[in-house]
């Protein structure tokens, strides 16, 4: 990935996210605040870019950090929906690849909740 990339994350509806206040790329043990982080909440979309001017050569991990984010309304974790991620040279010039159907949340609870019981996934604590 090219130096001065940028992001747009792309969330399910049924995540609630109504403001950001952590907005951070990590790479190579590094983070990165992101000097744009805008929340388009009509179109479930973040853009993120600026301050990340390190090229990620193919095959490297780059995580990238944004909250808060509220449970699901849902209390099924299965049909939360998917978060996509499109990747883009400095200023969305450019459309470098995207995921648009995955990454599904992972949440250790069967229900919302702020965290299980112990190791059970169906109690509410």
């Amino acid at each position: 990935m090219a130096a001065n990339a940028a992001f747009k994350i792309y969330y399910p509806s049924s995540v609630v996210i109504t403001s950001l206040s952590t907005c951070q790329i990590v790479y190579n043990l590094q983070t990165y605040n992101a000097n744009v982080c805008s929340l388009d909440t009509t179109n479930q979309v973040i853009s993120i870019y600026g301050n990340f001017a390190v090229a990620v050569p193919a095959g490297a991990t780059v995580a990238i950090n944004f909250g808060p984010v509220t449970n699901p309304q849902t209390t099924n974790k299965l049909v939360l929906g998917y978060f996509g991620i499109q990747t883009y040279t400095s200023s969305y010039t450019y459309k470098i690849d995207a995921i648009m159907s995955g990454p599904q949340p992972a949440l250790e609870c069967d229900y919302t909740c702020k965290t299980c019981v112990g190791t059970s996934a169906t109690q509410r604590k």
